[in-house]
């Protein structure tokens, strides 16, 4: 007979049983820096509080909502564990890693920032899901479990495709297309998708294009770009479940 492992307990049990293995890539936790392990601490107990809100929806107004939620829901713990069995995050920046000294202030200080970009991105989740949860809408919750769940998903998929762990990231490059030409000097801008603040803020690429990169998590996305008063229309972009960086063709209307 199978026995299936639901709520809390599934996720503090898969994620105790995933950390209990050692790391198949790179150095494991306990190698790491002090302020490496806070860090990926801190995103995991974010990760963690993200599942737990899910497990907590309550009561929802009828059966296909209650099945939909508990589906996800499920899916979320199996993400997690995913997500959490490896500790290697890296640093894609190529001038720091030409020599790969993890020893390092800056190795350490360009690990740091793109754990706490994917923690960040863990957040946004956590928030939209709070958000609906606290609206108290059948329809609303469910869908923002559809959203984050989503999200999550690409996140194990690239864990599982790179053996990163949380705090690896991917590079997306943005090339601006007028038809099948490429067209130069316009700013692109990124948005993660489940960023519902009041007045979210993108993130803009450091150099116009084209083409333009950045170094972002794995997870979903809105890119557009602008040049002076014309502005493309939002694309919505998944980014990471592959395992690779990506190649982007963002058309400007």
């Amino acid at each position: 007979m199978n026995h299936e492992c639901t709520g809390v307990l599934c996720l503090l049990f898969s994620i105790s049983t995933a950390m209990a293995q050692p790391s198949h890539w790179g150095p494991s936790q306990s190698s790491q820096p002090v302020a490496t392990r806070e860090a990926l601490n801190d995103a995991q107990e974010v990760l963690q509080q993200l599942v737990a809100a899910a497990d907590s929806v309550g009561p929802l107004t009828n059966d296909q909502d209650r099945v939909t939620a508990s589906q996800l829901t499920n899916k979320m713990h199996q993400e997690s564990a995913v997500i959490t069995a490896w500790w290697a995050p890296q640093c894609r920046d190529t001038a720091i890693t030409a020599q790969y000294d993890p020893s390092t202030t800056q190795f350490q200080d360009c690990v740091l920032s793109s754990i706490h970009r994917y923690a960040a991105s863990l957040r946004l989740d956590l928030n939209h899901l709070s958000k609906a949860i606290d609206a108290k809408e059948s329809a609303a919750i469910v869908h923002a479990l559809k959203e984050v769940e989503d999200d999550l998903a690409i996140k194990a998929a690239h864990c599982s495709a790179t053996r990163g762990g949380i705090g690896d990231s991917v590079i997306l490059t943005i090339h601006t297309k007028q038809g099948t030409s490429d067209v130069s000097g316009w700013q692109v801008l990124i948005l993660p998708l489940c960023d519902d603040s009041p007045n979210p803020i993108p993130d803009t690429f450091a150099k116009l294009s084209s083409p333009t990169s950045k170094e972002i998590a794995p997870g979903r996305y809105f890119v557009w770009a602008k040049n002076g008063s014309h502005i493309s229309s939002k694309t919505p972009v998944r980014v990471g479940d592959s395992g690779g960086d990506i190649d982007w063709d963002l058309p400007i209307n």
